[in-house]
């Protein structure tokens, strides 16, 4: 090297050499010598004096610190009080974090500090002050905590804990090679959330870079630096601002018409997990229009990306991502919930119920989600299985029959099949949260009518005159038949044409079922699955 080429610029590896060496040197009770280590490592000359002077607290530093450089001029062995600023830990839109070394407490912090442009800026250093407010509201043991805010030179900063291992961001292949891992930390992150929550504070950034991890792997939420306090209006920014990191913004960020809510936080924990799952964000580098994306499409289901991830945890992801905010998880608390009895294992011990609940879920969402085409592939698999319930259902009470089966029993089974639209109804707190425009309360009119004339039907058919039980059901199959051509006809109208022909075939349906009664009940639940197919194949290529 000439004398004019100038030290090499520092690298990770050369940091991780020199804070190793200073160990080695500490362990062997030989003090380091400065000036040698400076002739060894001349392009980290500048952090030596400080690492010598804390090298009681390398144990907590290295290795897990990125050395990496400021675009700024450094501040590296400045002084802000007590703390002595010794690394550079990164840049982004606000300011710059270093790692500093507090000399009473003799332990490693660090220490953000709001770029001088911003903290000139009087909404940005009101922004900076919601920040400190909302995280000293905060007491919670997956949450960074802010120990004291200050101004330096101009500059606006905080001094927070250190949390040496690094971020989600920086971990995914950790987490897609075990997704129940990914389930209990992002659980432990939603926990931390509902506490933001319950003390009125949004955080409306959650993404895998602010999360922080220990060196045990335990996450910690950070950078508050757009969180906005439920309780105070003035504080900041308006809860409807288009804050936040784009591809990990809930789509009614997206266009600030209306205020963000704690189901906006949900979308982020759902981005987070989505991540982590996948080792990709749900939009990745390249997605044309991303912002047309964020509103508009769903991603690729995690199942499909990791085969890994079972269809248990990647509906609970997908549900996290719902582009309406009232399809998601009502709470952080919720998905933890979620998330917790997946990562005990208590989705495998009841694995048919949680189909055929995520099975009502989504068929509660069939009407809302055809004005989005994103979902239609995964309505379509719910429309399916739907199908698949009623025949095996009907085809039940077919067998019960044949083999002279108790009554009750028969009747259990038959209305089975609408256990599915029963839960869907009942998910609804209210059917003003259900439908949503005319159209959607034509097709909730149409199917809660048909539910209701179905068991009148099958109640009558039973109560009037016929040679044996077998003939009443068959019956009470052929009056069903009539009521699903009405409620095809009343659809088709509403929709789709394509329905109008499946309402012809339950016509003649109603004929079969009453010529063939012992097999009413195979042939019924045959002609549903098969619509159920159509319409699901019809959905997916939409």
């Amino acid at each position: 090297m000439t004398p004019t080429s100038g030290p090499p610029e520092p690298s990770e590896s050369r940091f991780n050499e020199l804070a190793l060496r200073l160990l080695t040197a500490r362990e062997r009770g030989t003090p380091a010598d400065p000036n040698a280590l400076r002739a060894e490592f001349p392009e980290l000359a500048d952090l030596i004096p400080s690492l010598v002077r804390a090298d009681s607290g390398l144990d907590d530093l290295f290795p897990r610190l990125s050395m990496t450089r400021p675009a700024t001029p450094t501040l590296i062995g400045r002084r802000i009080g007590e703390i002595e600023l010794c690394a550079f830990l990164g840049s982004g839109g606000q300011g710059e974090v270093y790692v500093g070394w507090q000399t009473a407490d003799k332990r490693w912090v660090a220490v953000k500090l709001l770029h001088a442009h911003l903290s000139a800026d009087p909404r940005q250093r009101a922004r900076f002050v919601v920040e400190s407010e909302a995280v000293a509201r905060l007491v919670h043991p997956n949450v960074v905590p802010v120990r004291a805010t200050g101004e330096h030179a101009g500059r606006l900063y905080q001094v927070m804990d250190w949390v040496a291992g690094g971020t989600l961001k920086a971990a995914p292949r950790r987490y897609t090679a075990d997704p129940v891992a990914a389930a209990r930390v992002v659980a432990a992150v939603a926990r931390a959330v509902q506490h933001a929550h319950d003390r009125g504070v949004l955080h409306r950034d959650l993404k895998p870079a602010n999360v922080l991890l220990d060196r045990d792997g335990g996450p910690h939420v950070t950078d508050f630096g757009l969180a906005k306090l439920v309780d105070d209006p003035a504080a900041g920014e308006s809860a409807a601002s288009v804050v936040g990191t784009l591809r990990n913004m809930a789509p009614e960020q997206t266009t600030g018409s209306e205020p963000a809510t704690v189901r906006t936080d949900v979308y982020g924990l759902g981005t987070i997990l989505y991540e982590l799952l996948t080792g990709r964000p749900c939009f990745p580098d390249g997605t044309p229009d991303l912002l047309a994306a964020v509103r508009t499409t769903a991603p690729d289901p995690p199942e499909a990306v990791n085969p890994r991830v079972d269809r248990t945890l990647s509906e609970i992801c997908l549900r996290c991502l719902e582009k309406r905010p009232e399809h998601r998880f009502e709470s952080a608390a919720a998905l933890a919930d979620a998330l917790d009895e997946y990562a005990r294992g208590g989705s495998s011990a009841l694995a048919p119920l949680v189909e055929l609940l995520r099975t009502a879920a989504l068929l509660g969402r069939v009407v809302s989600a055809v004005e989005d085409l994103a979902d239609y592939r995964r309505i379509g698999r719910a429309v399916w299985v739907q199908g698949a319930v009623v025949a095996v259902t009907n085809a039940g009470v077919a067998g019960l029959i044949a083999v002279g089966g108790h009554e009750l029993w028969v009747w259990l089974v038959l209305f089975a099949s609408y256990i599915p639209l029963l839960l869907a109804l009942a998910r609804g707190k209210t059917l003003r949260q259900v439908v949503q425009n005319p159209r959607e309360r034509l097709v909730w009119a149409v199917w809660v009518g048909h539910l209701a004339a179905t068991a009148g039907v099958f109640a009558a058919a039973r109560l009037l005159p016929h040679p044996d039980f077998a003939h009443a059901i068959a019956a009470g199959y052929a009056g069903c038949g009539g009521l699903n051509a009405l409620a095809f006809f009343a659809l088709g109208a509403a929709y789709t044409g394509r329905l109008l022909p499946l309402g012809l075939g339950w016509v003649g349906v109603s004929v079969v079922v009453g010529l063939f009664a012992p097999l009413a009940g195979v042939w019924y639940g045959l002609y549903m699955a098969t619509c159920c197919g159509l319409i699901a194949v019809h959905l997916a290529r939409r």
